[in-house]
């Protein structure tokens, strides 16, 4: 478990240190997390998810029972945060936001496809961000522009743009063309996403330390634990209890779910806390359940893998 985990880690611990240090310049990691989203992962998912048969490439039992898992994931965490906490809706939503939505492709694919091989990594990486993408960012974002007065035909259009715009979900539309005509790409392609998909990782990894070590950490207590418990230990537990009911679900899919589940909230959570006007408390909140996720892999690792 160690050997699996301790090198992840380490490349975070790498980027951190190397922009602590002064070593590689904070305005650097930007263009490198592009890479990473807009080239490297786009083509991860091309050449995994393309070369599968169409019924493995699809698992909608297992979406259904994601989405099920991270919108209530999100209520939880909302309600507490309004009804407990007193925050306004749209600091609610936020902190919901930060509890379902996990960080996919920095650090489940990387840690995915070590322990359960790149293909199967990919897949579930696809899976898990299409509903992200597609359901939960969209809910936080409407009900956080709603509560301040906003949104109205701009939102949802901005929305549908970032959607159809994403470069993930046009890999993935792609891969799918691809696996159910059962087209075979020219080699070549296949050799040039093979190649960016193997830089793809530890890339990501480098990118998420070296954006923690720019992010500022504000007192907020109490809204960071609920936000940490949430994303780290609630959001897993009930991806583990939505998988256990789809019937006939690979074992190893459902294994998969809840090692995707127990990452930490996605790097651009501060952006949405910016737009929400809670940047400081998103931004804390990334930094602590990254560094809480030191502790809680290795046990959920232990827990639900063979």
């Amino acid at each position: 478990m160690l050997q699996t985990v301790l090198p992840i880690f380490a490349l975070i611990a790498i980027g951190f240190a190397a922009i602590k240090s002064g070593y590689v310049e904070p305005a650097a990691t930007r263009p490198l997390g592009a890479f990473v989203v807009r080239i490297a992962l786009p083509a991860l998912i091309f050449k995994n998810i393309g070369g599968l048969p169409f019924s493995e490439a699809v698992r909608p039992g297992f979406v259904l029972g994601y989405v099920a898992a991270s919108l209530a994931a999100m209520a939880l965490a909302l309600l507490t945060a309004k009804l407990v906490l007193r925050a306004d809706l749209s600091e609610a939503s936020m902190v919901g936001l930060g509890a379902a939505t996990s960080n996919t492709g920095f650090m489940g694919y990387p840690i995915g496809s070590l322990v359960l091989g790149q293909t199967l990594g990919a897949q579930l990486m696809a899976q898990c961000m299409i509903v992200e993408i597609m359901l939960i960012i969209p809910l936080s974002m409407v009900i956080s522009d709603v509560a301040r007065g906003g949104g109205g035909g701009r939102l949802w259009k901005q929305i549908f743009d970032s959607i159809v715009r994403n470069p993930i979900l046009i890999a993935l539309a792609a891969a799918l063309i691809v696996s159910g005509t059962g087209l075979q790409p020219p080699e070549v392609v296949n050799r040039v996403t093979g190649m960016l998909a193997a830089v793809s990782a530890p890339i990501a990894l480098f990118v998420i330390g070296a954006t923690l070590a720019t992010l500022p950490i504000q007192g907020m207590f109490d809204r960071l634990a609920v936000i940490s418990i949430g994303k780290l230990i609630v959001h897993p537990l009930l991806v583990l209890g939505a998988l256990s009911l789809v019937p006939g679900l690979d074992p190893v899919l459902l294994s998969g779910g809840v090692l995707f589940a127990a990452m930490p909230m996605l790097t651009i959570y501060t952006i949405f806390g910016q737009r929400a006007g809670v940047e400081m408390m998103t931004a804390s909140a990334l930094v602590v359940a990254t560094a809480l996720s030191f502790v809680t892999l290795p046990v959920w690792m232990s827990l639900i893998l063979p």
